[in-house]
């Protein structure tokens, strides 16, 4: 193997790390944004509705 494509890996496994960090934090508050603007689109129709 040599040292560029050891340098390479290297590099390649540290961004996957990040990315995946980055995916863990990023997609549950993108589910839980969702998921509070659904429960407040509901709300406001029950409001409208009364």
């Amino acid at each position: 193997m040599q040292p560029q494509s050891l340098v390479f890996e290297y590099f390649f496994q540290i961004g996957a790390g990040a990315a995946l960090g980055i995916a863990s934090v990023v997609i549950p508050s993108r589910l839980l944004y969702l998921w509070i603007a659904s429960k407040m689109t509901a709300r406001t129709r029950k409001g409208e509705m009364d």
